[in-house]
């Protein structure tokens, strides 16, 4: 058992009641939305913890985004059509290029860990997050 007690995480973006909690207790937190509410969040979040002399950053910062990535616009409207996607899915649908914006504005806004869940488990999404995004995040 890790002392004084195993990390704490808390979902949810609710600004009154969750991020009070997470300001008081919470050893990390888990956002989703795009980078403008995230960069809400976290500023109401810095405001809950200044309020209860809470170090804002002693508290990991996670997003938790749906990607679908493709290798350009024509293949990402393709593949889009191909899986049925519409905005009820509330997918990220990217080309690769602008797959690396999202995940550059997520870390500009704060975050520290993005936690990608890929649409319908598609393999190629998962490949080019691997080969061609993330080695331009530094």
């Amino acid at each position: 058992m890790q002392k004084p007690h195993p990390p704490i995480l808390i979902g949810g973006g609710g600004e009154q009641l969750t991020l009070r909690a997470v300001a008081r207790v919470g050893d990390a937190c888990n956002f989703s939305g795009d980078a403008a509410t995230i960069k809400r969040k976290y500023e109401v979040l810095r405001r809950r913890c200044d309020a209860v002399g809470r170090d804002y950053d002693e508290i990991e910062r996670t997003v938790q985004t749906r990607l679908l990535i493709a290798a350009d616009e024509a293949a990402l409207k393709a593949k889009m059509e191909r899986m049925n996607v519409t905005e009820q899915h509330k997918v990220i649908a990217v080309s690769v290029p602008q797959a690396v914006d999202v995940v550059g504005r997520f870390r500009e806004v704060g975050a520290h860990t993005l936690i990608c869940s890929v649409h319908r488990n598609d393999p190629e999404t998962l490949e080019l997050l691997a080969a061609e995004v993330m080695p331009h995040i530094g």
